[in-house]
């Protein structure tokens, strides 16, 4: 009779926990959205940068005010950017303090003071073009670490912009390309080529502890092309995708920067335009499918652990315990990060004192059992 009771216990501990995690359905939930922009966002402090596509002739942003995710609102714009329309890249910007800085393709780095969110204005500008008209550097993104500018695209352009209104080109380094460009420490991270082109896709890492003097350190080689790139830690998280549609996250442990190694691999939906990480997971914008969010505790064996697929992602960004996601659609969407689902463990059961379980999760939420 006692197996019997004791079978049963467990069964119904079994269904129990079905039933639970069943209700904990990993479908990130939108906090709220604005609707204008599109495919590109940066955010710092209450205020979220939302830049237009190219197709509108000028490159621009919105600034939006994103204190109450509920209530997103714009509150002023900077739309000063000349751009090829045939240019399908954009602006790229990075915040340091009072100021922004933007690239995009040959018309040079603008600093601009957004201290004032409903005027910005430009305050400086480096011209990527000589006085004999020939493109310098075609810029294609930027990062920002104390008074020095990284502007990569074909080459690596090192600014000197503790003088907002007179930047400085210090370093240059040629005979490289990149895309997207990530820093971290003494060193950057340049993300470009494609599966066509010579020598294929791949993460160059750039010693930048002599400003004036960058040099190429180490070289990942990617499967396909690269998209986005983060640096979290010792690793590298490399977001990619192909013509064919078909993307993935690749993992480089970066420890040692001569000889990075692939350490892990995980196959998105679709594109992997971009990734962030916050805390244990990557958050993946997969174009034409929405976001993905990645369990990277162990980054030989990533896995997925929800997201939301109802909309297409062109970009996504982590502040203040808050995920914002560009969308190609629906505007920016503004999430909480992703809380795994809490865990129920049979613990055993007696005539005496019945069953027993215990109840595992973050703090602050609330478990029923029925």
């Amino acid at each position: 009779m006692k197996t019997i009771q004791t079978l049963l216990a467990v069964i119904f501990v079994e269904i129990v926990t079905a039933r639970l995690l069943a209700q904990q359905v990993p479908l990130l939930s939108p906090l709220g959205n604005y609707v204008g922009g599109s495919g590109r966002v940066l955010v710092s402090s209450d205020y979220a940068y939302f830049s237009f596509s190219p197709r509108h002739a000028v490159s621009s942003f919105e600034i939006v005010d994103v204190s109450e995710p509920a209530n997103a609102k714009r509150v002023g714009g900077y739309c000063c950017i000349g751009i090829d329309v045939s240019d399908t890249r954009g602006l790229r910007m990075a915040i340091s303090g009072r100021f922004g800085y933007a690239v995009n393709g040959a018309d040079g780095l603008h600093i601009i003071d957004i201290s004032v969110p409903a005027t910005p204005q430009r305050v400086g500008h480096l011209d990527f073009i000589s006085a004999d008209d020939v493109v310098i550097l075609s810029a294609d993104d930027v990062v920002v670490r104390s008074n020095l500018a990284y502007v990569v695209g074909n080459g690596l352009k090192i600014i000197d912009i503790s003088s907002p209104e007179t930047p400085r080109a210090v370093g240059f380094l040629d005979n490289i390309w990149g895309d997207r460009i990530a820093i971290s420490e003494d060193h950057v991270y340049l993300a470009g080529g494609s599966a066509s082109s010579i020598g294929g896709p791949a993460l160059s890492i750039v010693d930048i502890s002599i400003p004036e003097q960058p040099r190429r350190v180490g070289e990942c080689k990617t499967r396909d092309q690269i998209w986005g790139v983060t640096i979290s830690g010792r690793y590298a998280y490399v977001a990619e995708g192909d013509s064919d549609n078909s993307g993935l996250l690749e993992i480089f442990d970066i420890s040692d920067r001569l000889a990075p190694t692939l350490v892990g691999r995980y196959a998105t939906s679709g594109i992997a335009k971009s990734a962030v990480i916050a805390g244990n997971y990557a958050y993946i914008a997969v174009h034409g499918d929405g976001l993905q969010v990645i369990d990277i505790r162990n980054p030989a064996e990533p896995r997925d652990v929800g997201g939301n697929s109802i909309f297409s992602v062109g970009e996504v960004a982590v502040e203040a315990g808050k995920l914002f996601v560009a969308t190609d659609l629906e505007g920016l969407l503004i999430f909480n990060l992703y809380t795994p689902p809490p865990q129920l463990r049979a613990l055993g059961w007696s005539s005496q004192r019945g069953m027993r379980f215990s109840v595992s999760g973050e703090a602050g939420q609330s478990v029923q059992v029925q």
